[in-house]
């Protein structure tokens, strides 16, 4: 077996490359006089490439900052989980393997495989970038639904508490790749979420998570920090849009769960059951009231549910957690169990009649206030013998 070694004279390559020549030369031909290939003998049976740099000046003294450039290739190669640190990392792979879409991975080592590198995912714990918060990771989330290999893209994101922006710049935001290697770092998606309204770029930073791009005609550009604009991109970056647009107002939720005061959230969760209880009482004017309720008390069930997802004592998360049961009940007696205020007149009125009447009550519903309403709807219910016993 051989091993190919390949010599860059980079000192000579940039003197010929340089814009100070006049002569115009082909690219190839300058490569072919200062690169070097020959094969010596080896005995590894595995493929690897190593890397030495000799003669780095001091323009090139990142390149020996081994902090630095472990830090940049754990984000941007395309390394596996690390399955010894984040207990999560399984999860991940049952769900590639069982979706077709395992992407590319290489082993890195540093220092004579003293060490191996691995993604930068690796805790459950991390603060946001003010110190204030922990963001906690609880699970992960795959999307979008149904993914196959021949999907244009899928991606993974932490589930959290989503406190903040999270102060580890490694992992903080959603990450595009192309072949499981990175396409610049979470700027690309920060853009996106700018796309989706200027207020929410920030919330990109909120997550941690990768977009794998798979689509062959959707191409890097030359620096590899973007996509070419082809059609393929530009319908994949508009569905990315859309999630940005939904992943901010799910942090943006959250927020507001996380400061919601627990008294009035419960308040606010009783009113909504005294009004069930009063119209299975008296009877709803029409569907579109059914609807409105429906809604009114689904918009309360997603704000408690935002609540139960913030740092709260175990006491107040029980409170919040059995208001939210008792709205869902009451969710289900509306669409199953309350009747409409027609049903309950008088047997006397023809079926015309009471056509009429129950259009009249829709019609008060929608165009007067809620005590207006009330009002007209007792005077017609004592006109024409609507039951309030029933």
């Amino acid at each position: 077996m051989h091993v190919s070694t390949v010599l860059f004279d980079a000192v000579a390559l940039r003197n010929a490359m340089s814009p100070k020549n006049r002569e115009i030369r082909e690219l190839g031909e300058i490569i072919d006089e200062h690169v070097i290939v020959k094969a010596v003998p080896a005995k590894k049976k595995e493929h690897f490439l190593e890397i030495s740099m000799s003669g780095i000046n001091s323009n090139g003294d990142i390149f020996l900052d081994m902090t630095a450039v472990r830090t940049y290739l754990e984000q941007v190669a395309p390394l596996p989980f690390d399955t010894q640190f984040l207990s999560l990392s399984k999860k991940f792979y049952d769900w590639v393997k069982q979706t077709g879409v395992m992407p590319p991975e290489v082993h890195i080592t540093f220092n004579d495989n003293s060490y191996e590198l691995f993604k930068s995912f690796r805790q459950l714990t991390y603060s946001t970038a003010q110190g204030k918060y922990k963001v906690e990771v609880r699970g992960l989330r795959f999307f979008p639904e149904n993914v196959t290999n021949d999907s244009p893209f899928w991606g993974w994101y932490a589930e959290t508490n989503c406190p903040g922006i999270i102060g580890d710049d490694s992992v903080a935001g959603f990450r595009l790749r192309k072949a499981n290697i990175a396409i610049g770092l979470s700027e690309r998606m920060t853009d996106i979420f700018r796309l989706a309204s200027e207020s929410y770029a920030r919330f990109n930073r909120y997550f941690i998570g990768e977009v794998h791009i798979q689509d062959h005609a959707v191409i890097p550009n030359a620096h590899r920090d973007d996509f070419e604009e082809t059609p393929e991109w530009l319908e994949i970056r508009k569905q990315l849009v859309e999630f940005a647009r939904v992943r901010s107002r799910e942090a943006y939720a959250l927020s507001e769960g996380r400061n919601a005061d627990i008294e009035k959230l419960i308040t606010g969760a009783d009113r909504q059951l005294e009004e069930v209880g009063i119209k299975q009482h008296t009877g709803l004017a029409s569907k579109v009231e059914q609807a409105k309720l429906d809604g009114d008390i689904g918009r309360y069930i997603e704000k408690i549910e935002m609540a139960e997802k913030a740092d709260r004592s175990e006491e107040d998360r029980g409170r919040l957690g059995r208001k939210r049961e008792e709205l869902e009940t009451a969710r289900e007696r509306i669409a199953n169990e309350t009747k409409f205020t027609g049903q309950n007149l008088k047997p006397s009125l023809t079926k015309g009649e009471r056509k009429i009447i129950r259009t009249i009550l829709g019609l008060l519903y929608d165009a007067l206030d809620e005590k207006n309403y009330e009002t007209a709807r007792t005077i017609i219910q004592k006109k024409y013998g609507i039951s309030e016993k029933e």
